[in-house]
């Protein structure tokens, strides 16, 4: 009875301890070390030891042992394959989740590849039992003792239950593991989102259910001039929202409480300096378990630049970039949307600047442009605001005026004409030429309209084309006098002279008009070059001096864009020419050099020389006279020198 008690008494201690281990390690490694250890001092075994199964491998791999193991456990092979080595008791506990007793090792077949070894160290018998967690078998638990026969019915239920409360145990602690490893994750996708948070190139700033403001993150706070001190706390509504905003932000947020799904939306937020931003929200509630709200918080983008760019390009898309008008794309869609019969009477207006092309080779495309954007000016200023005024073209413009007659129109073209006449501080006078036509019938197209208006307009442009042409030669020469000081008398000096050689050479009435002309402008090139340079009173640098030399093609250039200075293009080109070839822009000589040229190359030079210059004192007749002579025949036409001294001199009897 004694031997008995004594064992059972030793299991429950065991238990005791083991269970005792159990509550106070939460480390697995050391829990098993304790176990193995405890096992063996205070359960009496000679070898204890724990493996856990290798599921790469297909083996168990012990992992804590304790007892007599001289080398044993550590040079074991146990497989959960079925092999020999994988048919011992720890194999047949994993294949089968039983409990495995060997009462006998040397008479054991099961134990054939381990019995020398085990007899050699004095394991007679072993218990074999399965570590489990969560239904699934982990590994096993094996005791050893020295004795045959020593795993009785009631020892093996102690040592049963021995295994369920370490299977327990370890369970508990995967549990925690995960638990914590859940924890840790959560701790680090916190940290994460709060570093993204603060790190956010998007606005991001949450509210309590009263709106107060509980964290706005740096980008927020650097784009609306705070720091986080300043709108802690605060309301929302009234530090960041505009007054006229606020009852559509207070809707947004009631959508959040009510409907609890993620809103869009775009509101102005106001900065600490009282700038306005348009941002773009993505808004979201969080709610307790009762669906009460707790929390409001809102993504956003800063999209004020964005919105700014949006406008631009929808602006550009519809309007000329230099006029500010609308452009032709808009017109046609206007033109599609008024052409109804409820916009009848539907009248248009098509106008043509006179004279840009001059402008643009006489002065530069910058003062074109300046008078574009002038005559731009002109015509919005005599048009209602309901009326579309377009840059058709280049240089046309064309005016829808829905619901307008005829006669309405008629006096918005002299509204225009007048303030064509009066307008201040423009390269040329500006001048317009316009045609008016008007769709009164749903049945004519207007494709038709335009035309009609098209063709008015280059009818006014022919029957006032003289006028306008002439107005325009007067103020070239005008602009000519004032850049390069040359004095009006000069250019009538210059025309009498002309006159003078034209007559003994007997041009014709033809000629003599472009020899009148060419007096008048042959110099028209130096409108274009800076009057600084022109005007300077002491000797030209090379550079100066090339960019005078480039004066006869400037002025060749605008001379083509005039019908009427056409004819004297060339002459102006070639003036600069010597008769020995050594003048400039083409190095042409002798009778290459047209007749005009050569004979206001003579005169024009007599005339500077006699008149002077700023930089240099003028010359008396007979002086100016004696160096048109020592030229004759290099710089100047030798035949023409001879014939202007005789008219000079007045010695007309070698003359006709």
């Amino acid at each position: 009875m004694v031997n008995k008690i004594n064992p059972v008494n030793r299991l429950y201690r065991l238990l005791s301890q083991v269970n005792q281990t159990i509550v106070r390690v939460r480390d697995r490694q050391q829990l098993f070390d304790e176990i193995c250890r405890i096992a063996v001092e205070d359960g009496g075994f000679r070898l204890v030891w724990i493996g856990l199964i290798d599921q790469e491998e297909k083996i168990i791999r012990p992992v804590s042992w304790a007892g007599y193991e001289d080398g044993y456990v550590q040079n074991i092979f146990v497989s959960t394959q079925n092999i020999p080595e994988g048919r011992g008791p720890a194999g047949i506990t994993v294949a089968t989740g039983n409990y495995v007793v060997s009462v006998d090792i040397e008479r054991d077949p099961r134990m054939l590849p381990w019995k020398d070894a085990a007899l050699k160290r004095g394991y007679r018998s072993l218990a074999d039992f399965p570590l489990v967690t969560n239904g699934k078998i982990i590994g096993v638990i094996l005791f050893y003792s020295s004795e045959v026969n020593y795993f009785d019915q009631e020892e093996i239920q102690l040592l049963q239950g021995l295994s369920k409360d370490i299977s327990f145990a370890l369970e508990v602690m995967e549990k925690e593991k995960q638990k914590q490893n859940a924890l840790n994750l959560l701790q680090q996708e916190k940290k994460f989102n709060e570093q993204l948070i603060q790190a956010s190139p998007a606005f991001f700033v949450a509210m309590d259910s009263n709106v107060k403001i509980l964290m706005m993150n740096p980008c927020m706070l650097n784009a609306l001039g705070y720091n986080l001190e300043e709108v802690l706390g605060r309301d929302y509504l009234t530090l960041i929202i505009p007054e006229t905003e606020r009852s559509k932000v207070k809707e947004i947020f009631n959508t959040l409480v009510s409907s609890q799904e993620s809103t869009l939306n775009e509101n102005q937020v106001l900065t600490k300096e009282g700038r306005i931003l348009l941002v773009e929200w993505h808004g979201r509630s969080i709610v307790d378990e009762q669906g009460n709200t707790q929390y409001f918080f809102g993504v956003g983008i800063d999209i004020t630049e964005r919105k700014k760019s949006e406008e631009r390009i929808k602006y550009l898309s519809y309007h000329d970039s230099l006029t500010g008008l609308f452009n032709r794309a808009y017109l046609e869609e206007e033109m599609h949307r008024l052409d109804t019969p409820r916009q009848l009477p539907l009248s248009i207006i098509m106008g043509d600047i006179n004279g840009l092309k001059l402008v643009n080779d006489a002065f530069g495309h910058k003062q074109g442009d300046e008078l574009l954007i002038h005559i731009a000016k002109i015509l919005k200023e005599s048009c209602r605001q309901e009326d579309i005024v377009a840059r058709w073209g280049g240089d046309e413009f064309l005016i829808l005026f829905p619901k307008t007659t005829n006669k309405s129109v008629l006096r918005v073209i002299q509204r225009i004409q007048n303030l064509c006449k009066t307008a201040e501080n423009t390269t040329i006078p500006i001048s317009l030429a316009l045609g008016l036509a008007t769709k009164e019938t749903p049945d004519i197209s207007l494709e038709v309209i335009i035309g009609q208006a098209e063709e008015n307009m280059y009818r006014q442009k022919l029957n006032e084309s003289r006028s306008i042409r002439h107005a325009l030669i007067t103020f070239l020469e005008e602009s000519l006098q004032e850049t390069t000081q040359e004095t009006k008398e000069h250019s009538m000096r210059l025309q009498e002279m002309a006159q003078q050689m034209g007559q003994v050479l007997h041009l014709s009435f033809h000629q003599l008009i472009e020899l009148d002309l060419l007096a008048r402008l042959h110099d028209l090139g130096k409108i274009a070059i800076p009057q600084n340079i022109l005007n300077k009173p002491g000797p030209l640098s090379p550079e100066e001096w090339e960019k005078v030399k480039q004066h006869p093609e400037i002025g060749y250039r605008i001379a083509q864009s005039s019908p009427d200075l056409i004819s004297i293009g060339e002459s102006i080109l070639v003036h600069h020419e010597r008769w020995d070839g050594l003048g400039y822009p083409r190095g042409i000589k002798g009778e290459e050099i047209p007749l005009n040229a050569r004979i206001i190359t003579i005169i024009d030079a007599y005339d500077v020389m006699v008149n002077g210059r700023p930089y240099k004192n003028p010359m008396t007749p007979e002086e100016a006279l004696n160096e048109l002579q020592k030229n004759a025949g290099t710089q100047f036409d030798p035949n023409l020198v001879k014939l202007f001294l005789q008219i000079i001199k007045g010695d007309q009897k070698d003359l006709g």
